[in-house]
């Protein structure tokens, strides 16, 4: 009798024992996968969003219109003050939100056409090979012919501006 009292406290024990380390293991996996989702809601699912100002750079609007500038040369700063200059040829295009702003832009060409020239003179030949300095020009051109757009319009309208600048030929010549 006392074996059975005996058998039957150790089976009741085992039983305990396999009951708390499956409750522990249960324990454990819901932690982990709630530590998991919460990873994911926080770090991992925003990465792949897209951010509302890159929605409106990336995509091209269905109205978008492009105009292209003549070719145009510039001056090039060379490090050695005795080599014979370099000379920065280079064709622009700006890809219009609409065609008010297309017709905008026709209309002050010329002032356009400056301010993209401004922009290219006077560059050190050995930036003029780094991708990132067109890249900087591309920015700094996509600035402030917005500005100038604003200027020239007598009361702002948002829906016109310019989406994007691009070259079309970018070529430095050696002499």
């Amino acid at each position: 009798m006392a074996d059975e009292e005996t058998t039957g406290a150790a089976a009741q024990k085992r039983k305990g024992g396999l009951v708390r380390k499956l409750g522990v293991f249960v324990g454990v996996v819901l932690v982990a996968a709630i530590l998991g989702l919460v990873t994911y809601k926080l770090v991992v699912a925003p990465m792949f969003e897209e951010s509302p100002e890159e929605e409106g750079l990336d995509k091209i609007l269905p109205t978008a219109v492009t105009i292209q500038f003549d070719e145009s040369r510039a001056s090039v700063i060379m490090e050695d003050p005795n080599a014979l200059a370099s000379i920065l040829s280079f064709r622009v295009s700006l890809e219009c939100a609409n065609r008010n702003t297309l017709t905008l832009v026709e209309n002050h060409k010329a002032r356009f056409n400056a301010m993209i020239n401004s922009h290219h003179q006077f560059w050190d030949r050995a930036k003029l090979d780094d991708e990132l300095t067109q890249q900087e020009i591309q920015r700094q051109i996509l600035e402030e012919a917005n500005i100038l757009l604003k200027r020239l319009q007598e009361k702002p309208d948002p829906e016109v501006w310019i989406t994007a600048v691009l070259y079309d030929d970018w070529l430095v010549f050696d002499q």
